[in-house]
């Protein structure tokens, strides 16, 4: 129930806004940013990890040039957008909650670790872990042409898996 009302009501107006220029034609390839959201709301309530890579891989079906590593390449930044947009949604979300927290602690007078600066500290490592994992990930195709869509392809696998987390923090927050 949490997670349907949470994705319905904040998440997904968060993520359409987010992603709206997105829609459309992107430099000869078609991504529908309606893909990832349908996923996400039709698969309420069970593993939102099936839609990772959902959108992306349908626009490197549908358009000409999604078979070849530009397009794939194309595909694939526009779903990591989408999953930014999610996880920056989310993130501000849940900071949001987790200063309410800290308040409310500090009104009572504990004076323990801040959730906030917490998530934050933990956010910006994730972001350097995730940016250094990428590279490696980038390093294994050396001068290859797969190295474009290696490196979109593990944006996009790693930003979807920390939105899902943080979702799922937040959810376990029971706001």
């Amino acid at each position: 129930m949490m997670r349907s009302v949470f994705l319905a009501l904040i998440v997904l107006p968060s993520l359409a806004l987010a992603v709206q220029a997105q829609d459309g034609p992107v430099d000869d390839v078609t991504y529908d940013d309606a893909l990832l959201m349908s996923c996400l709301t039709s698969n309420q309530g069970s593993d939102l990890s099936v839609c990772i890579g959902a959108a992306s891989g349908a626009c490197m079906e549908a358009s000409e040039v999604g078979g070849t590593t530009m397009g794939m390449s194309l595909c694939l930044a526009n779903e990591v957008d989408q999953w930014d947009g999610l996880l920056n949604a989310v993130y501000q979300k849940l900071m949001a909650t987790e200063q309410a927290a800290d308040a409310e602690m500090a009104e009572i007078g504990v004076d323990g670790p801040k959730m906030a600066e917490a998530l934050k500290a933990m956010q910006r490592a994730w972001i350097a872990y995730r940016d250094a994992s990428c590279d490696y990930e980038v390093s294994q195709w050396g001068n290859g042409t797969g190295a474009g869509p290696a490196y979109q392809s593990c944006m996009m696998d790693m930003t979807a898996r920390q939105a899902l987390d943080l979702i799922s923090r937040l959810e376990s927050k029971d706001i």
